[in-house]
């Protein structure tokens, strides 16, 4: 699919842009062709022609695509970053014995998407070639439950999207649509910046980003489980709100650097108190 086709599609989308919000830019190719030649990997030719039109960001099926060049934005938007905790997430579970996590197919995945906070990953296969010509490899989602084995989910990144955000067979519940989307799935949400813009005087040091990456990524993975126990609300908005309002009760020096006017739906002190709770009987699991 060109660039021309990937833009009528674009053009038939609810584009969600709200003026308190500031987006990253679109990708250039040269930020692609870099990426290329550092890992040694050619990305598929479907992915760099959605990517140019579409940018980093989220379908309003829980589908979120992230894209080489925005290095120090954050795991939901820049692709490196995005495979790298991906792959924190799955050493981690070798150490605690999961064989699938360990094997050769598993070492070898290379994140480029995920659901949001459900618990998926979507990663190419680079060593299973589907068609050379264009660079396709097969797609799999991986739970990072991780499963008892690895299914293929797509051929190629043009069926991957079209299945699973473009025309999905199964729309999304009514509480995972976006406020602006009038219960229609067919949206779009540029990625924002992982943290506001800032005067040259102002400018955020390396620990908190390295501190607020962290607990992002250790919160995002706890609040993932804790989606799936029964009774927790399943609202999109309330997930994310939720990992930020964690991260600024472990650390309350980082609410100075969040952009809290994105998150419109913060947890109730009691709902927080509530995952605290949770998280702390699960910690006593593992000790």
């Amino acid at each position: 699919m060109s660039q021309s086709e990937w833009q009528q599609i674009h053009d038939k989308f609810n584009i969600i842009l709200r003026a308190h919000r500031t987006y990253v830019e679109k990708p250039q190719e040269s930020w692609l062709d870099a990426y290329e030649e550092e890992m040694g990997f050619k990305l598929p030719q479907s992915y760099r022609d959605f990517i140019l039109v579409w940018g980093p960001g989220e379908f309003g099926t829980c589908v979120r695509i992230a894209s080489p060049g925005y290095a120090g934005q954050g795991h939901t938007v820049d692709l490196p970053e995005m495979h790298a905790g991906f792959d924190r997430i799955r050493r981690s579970s070798v150490t605690s014995g999961d064989k699938c996590a360990e094997s050769e197919l598993a070492q070898r995945l290379v994140a480029f998407g995920d659901d949001g906070f459900g618990g998926n990953s979507y990663c190419w296969d680079p060593q299973d070639v589907r068609n050379a010509e264009t660079n396709e490899y097969a797609i799999y989602a991986v739970h990072l439950n991780w499963p008892d084995s690895l299914d293929v989910e797509a051929t190629s990144f043009r069926e991957f999207i079209m299945q699973r955000a473009i025309d999905p067979p199964n729309p999304i519940d009514e509480d995972d649509a976006d406020e602006d989307s009038d219960g229609d799935c067919r949206f779009f949400n540029p990625a924002s910046p992982a943290f506001p813009e800032c005067d040259e005087d102002d400018e955020l040091d390396d620990s908190s980003e390295a501190e607020f990456g962290r607990l992002f990524d250790e919160v995002g993975s706890a609040v993932r489980s804790y989606l799936r126990t029964p009774g927790v609300k399943r609202d999109r908005k309330w997930k994310e709100s939720l990992v930020i309002a964690v991260i600024i009760h472990l650390s309350p020096p980082l609410e100075e650097i969040i952009p809290m006017e994105r998150y419109e739906r913060m947890p109730t002190p009691e709902e927080l108190q509530g995952f605290l709770t949770w998280w702390e009987d699960e910690k006593g699991k593992e000790s």
